[in-house]
Formats: C-alpha cells, structure tokens, sequence
C-alpha cells in the first residue's frame, strides 16, 4: 500500500431556504446534531449557555440525538438551571425540520473524524461553530465558511455563539459560503465519482456494471456509518456500479443472539474487560458465514467493501482465496473507542490488542480509503504503515 485515498461522507439534504433570517421574536435558536455521548462534548456546550444567560442573551439549545450521556446532561441542566434554555429532543429520523428551523450549530466534539452532521448544516446553508479536532478545520475555514473554537473551552464556544447572535449579516455569509463548499466537494456527485474512481481501478470491468458487496461488522442501526453505507447504495442508482449491503442482521436471530450476547457475558465473566474482544470474534465469524455463501454462490462479487478494520481481517483471507479485489474504508479509531467503552487505558491488554490490528490493516489493506483528511495525513506518517 502506497497511499491512502480520502473519500468524505455527503449528504441528499439540500440547503432548506435561500437566506438565513434573524429569528422575528429575538430568541436565537441554536442546534446541536450529534449522539449524546462525553465524546461529542455537549457538556462544554452547556457551560457556555451559563455563560451567555450571564450575559443576558436571549436563546434556545435544540439537542437532537439520544444517546448514554441524555441523564446526566438533563442533571446538569437541573443543577444549573438550563432547563428553561435547553430542549432535549432525542434521536430524529428527519432533522430537516429542524435545519430549518434553528439559526446557527454547533459541533463540540472532543475528537471527530468527519461528522456527517457537519456536511448535513453546510448543505442546509446555515452557519456552524465547531471545534478544531480531526478533520474539522480542513473543512471549516475560520470566519469564511463557519467559526473555530478550542475543544473543551466552553469560554471559546460562548464568544463564539456570541459573535453569530449579534450579526446576522455575518451568519448568512458563512452560510452561503459553507453551501457553496458542500456543493464543489461533500457533494453525492462527488461522493459518487470518487468511489466510481476507485472501483475502476481495482476492477477490469470496462463494459458492464461492477457489483460490490458493501459491508461493516457493526449493526446496520442509525449512525454516521450507517448513513455513510446507505448514501454508497444510493448512488449505485445512476452510476456504473452496483451496491448490495450484507449485514449481521441477515444471520439467524438466535445464532446472533446466542454469540453476540450470551457467549459474550461468559467471556467477560471469565475475562474480565475482554468483553469486546470476544464481541469482535463472534461478529468475524458471523461475517466470514455470510461472505463465504456469496462467495461460493454464482453472484460472486467483482468488489469487496468493508468498513472496518475488524471486518477487514475477517474478509482478508477469503477475499484473497477467492480472487476479490478487498477495500478497507476507515471511519474512526477502533482501539480508542474500545478503550473508552470497557473504561481501560493505553497500557491495557484491550486496548493493545486493537491498536495492534487496527495497524496491521492499514500496512496490508491494498487499497484504503478513509473519510477524513487529518487520519490520512496520521496513517502515512505512521512507522507501522511504513513497514
């Protein structure tokens, strides 16, 4: 592997009105679209709502998304009298209402690869204030096509929120201008195109479609992943290629069931903290089943396209037996997720044994895209990538 080819995700929302307007009854409407979670920093969001009441300003926080953290955020609000400020609309199978009817966003992660909720506000055409984690400042470009703010600087995020309430001459600009930067590179027909590209160059099929299985070792349920693999199949509708997604979920329920949850629970009872260890195992083995009666059925695929590291060594040696060209997309950091959720460190065996696969991948993979320009930039500098 020589190089690693970006591929960002898109959206099919389009810009909801033409000119962003002050709100009529001057209570500024701010919306924050991301899963409620300590990594996606909504806790810094809420202490700069304490500050701006300081300041008297006039506004609503719309936090749409569910998520772990929805308890202790309520609390939050309680203890520190938000409530009145802050409305928690949980998860919401279309935000297009809501795009239009907010003002400005706000993304506060912590850490972020490519947020889809990012690309969803730039193409709705309204202004965003964002953290500068991962990609977000290769995207964002401070006071031309939204505002950059510190991670974890709810002082930062108050001045800016500040700022886009008091001009909203200025909020319309970013939000032309951030349309205007969806639309020449987040785009579906660029989407579409650039994984048209890297199909055709992994397979000789000048002549006919070419059929690719898509698939990732996680559950097909609502997230960026799931957005981002549903997008994929929409363009296989007006381009040369054609996408079949193959989940876990078309596995037995009992047998999934069985694995997945109870063998699991054993494990974790024996092997303290090892729990998604034996979770990945299980859904490797699951995928491996599936892909193998592809495999050896007559629709044999021309590509494969796994969306995960773990996923990607389950395929790897079956692809290879079968002569399928393999194309690993990278949409986080697997061992750092992992390592949050078992609630372990860097030193841990946990976290160790991902870390070590996730860059065993990313050497061997022949062909690796990932979805954001800053994890690009971090692979290709890696001494395990250059191996």
């Amino acid at each position: 592997m020589d190089s690693v080819q970006v591929i960002g995700g898109t959206t099919r929302l389009q810009k909801v009105r033409e000119i962003v307007q002050p709100n009529d009854n001057g209570v500024v409407k701010i919306g924050c679209i991301a899963r409620l979670d300590p990594i996606k920093g909504h806790r810094y969001l809420l202490e700069a709502a304490q500050l701006l009441i300081q300041d008297q300003r006039q506004f609503e926080i719309l936090l749409i998304g569910g998520g772990p953290e929805a308890e202790s955020l309520k609390s939050f609000c309680d203890q520190k009298a938000l409530t009145s400020f802050v409305r928690f609309l949980g998860f919401q199978a279309d935000i297009r209402p809501y795009l239009e009817l907010c003002d400005m966003f706000v993304l506060p992660s912590l850490n972020e690869a490519m947020p889809i909720s990012l690309i969803e506000v730039m193409a709705a055409q309204k202004p965003l204030v964002a953290t500068k984690t991962g990609s977000i400042p290769y995207v964002i470009q401070h006071g031309h096509n939204g505002l950059l703010v510190s991670p974890a600087s709810s002082v930062e995020l108050a001045a800016a929120l500040k700022r886009l309430m008091d001009n909203p001459d200025e909020r319309a600009q970013l939000g032309m201008n951030a349309y205007r930067y969806y639309r020449e590179n987040l785009s579906p027909d660029v989407f579409c195109k650039k994984h048209m590209e890297i199909y055709e160059t992994v397979v000789d099929a000048p002549n006919r479609p070419i059929r690719t299985i898509v698939t990732t070792i996680f559950d097909m349920t609502i997230g960026g992943l799931q957005s981002y693999i549903e997008l994929l199949q929409t363009c296989s509708s007006h381009t040369g290629f054609q996408v079949q997604v193959m989940s876990l979920g078309m596995v037995n329920l009992n047998l999934r069931v069985m694995l997945l949850i109870h063998f699991r629970k054993i494990f974790a009872a024996i092997f303290p903290k090892s729990g998604e260890i034996a979770a990945f195992t299980c859904r490797q083995m699951l995928l491996r089943y599936l892909m193998l009666k592809i495999l050896i059925s007559d629709q044999k695929p021309d590509v494969v396209h796994v969306h995960d590291v773990m996923g990607y060594h389950a395929l790897a040696p079956l692809c290879r037996w079968f002569s399928v060209p393999l194309i690993l997309t990278k949409h986080g950091d697997l061992a750092k997720e992992v390592a949050a959720y078992e609630k372990v460190d860097k030193n841990s065996f946990v976290f160790q044994y991902f870390d070590y696969l996730e860059h065993k991948a990313y050497r061997e993979a022949k062909h690796l895209v990932v979805v954001d320009q800053e994890s690009k930039i971090r692979i290709e500098r890696s001494e395990n990538f250059k191996s």
